[in-house]
């Protein structure tokens, strides 16, 4: 393999900041050519169509290939959709409720094993012990995925009955379910997305102040035991997107997307995202109930 030092990229420049390099020019990105259509119920930020990676970046020497060929997968983020048939993209495979990677048939061994981020966008209904134990777990299709980092999106279309403008909350028997919801031991954090839109965020805010008032009653846990809390010093972070007022379904009557009188009129509404961080809980002792 040729040192490549007469190439100011490795002769220059320290490797520090041309790792940086290589990692932003292999980022997953939106193919604009397969991008989903809008009034679907998984059309958001980060999930606009099928994820896409330019490896050209790999092929262009040795020393390159050498120094990249772990960025792409672990800049990978693994979508999986818990529910049913409408919240996941068509070509997504379906096992149960779980709907994994429309890949997943080309991924290799050491594919998944590479992985560190997980993202799982789940209705309530199907955010149980059982699918996250499948989730997790080898099966027919794949190996066992190990990642550091798990992220859960309640979406603003996965809350009990968002259609009858129901207001959201989570249930005693919800809290119950989540604390036997056991995740590999290899992660280190957990980030909960809960989504509404701007309307009812007053409805998210409260089940906010709920978990950080009473920490230890929202735990999730590891199979080694280790017990993930919600970190009050990672805070509260807040994002926001415009999307649409109306989804995929149709009225029975008119064949018409469905109006929900709720909703602003018009083709576009403002959606509100809390996230909370969870983590190991011996990182967040500091006091009996404060969760640090």
């Amino acid at each position: 393999m040729c040192s490549q030092t007469q190439s100011p990229l490795f002769g220059v420049i320290p490797a520090e900041i041309r790792n940086e390099i290589f990692w932003l020019a292999l980022q997953e990105f939106d193919n604009p050519e397969t991008l989903y259509p809008r009034e679907t119920y998984y059309t958001r930020p980060g999930q606009m169509g099928p994820k896409r990676i330019e490896v050209a970046l790999l092929r262009t020497c040795k020393r390159v290939y050498e120094e990249t060929k772990v960025i792409p997968l672990s800049n990978t983020v693994a979508c999986i959709y818990l529910g049913s048939q409408m919240r996941a993209p068509k070509d997504y495979i379906r096992v149960g409720e779980v709907f994994e990677l429309h890949h997943i048939r080309r991924f290799r061994a050491q594919y998944w094993s590479a992985l560190k981020h997980v993202h799982i966008l789940a209705q309530l209904y199907a955010l149980n012990a059982q699918n996250i134990h499948h989730v997790f777990l080898q099966n027919h299709l794949r190996p066992a995925i190990s990642p550091s980092t798990v992220t859960i999106t309640i979406r603003y279309t996965d809350w009990w009955y968002w259609e009858q403008n129901t207001a959201h909350q989570l249930t005693v028997h919800e809290v119950v379910e989540w604390g036997r919801m056991l995740f590999p031991d290899s992660v280190t954090e957990i980030v909960l997305e809960l989504e509404t839109i701007e309307t009812k965020v007053k409805e998210v805010d409260a089940i906010v102040a709920m978990i950080t008032r009473t920490p230890h009653q929202w735990a999730f846990g590891r199979r080694d035991g280790i017990r993930m809390l919600p970190s009050l010093k990672k805070g509260v972070k807040e994002w926001k997107w415009q999307g649409p007022t109306t989804f995929g379904e149709r009225s029975r009557v008119s064949r018409d997307h469905i109006i929900y009188p709720h909703h602003p009129k018009g083709d576009t509404m403002g959606y509100v995202v809390k996230a909370l961080t969870w983590v190991p809980e011996a990182l967040t002792r500091g006091g009996p109930s404060s969760g640090e």
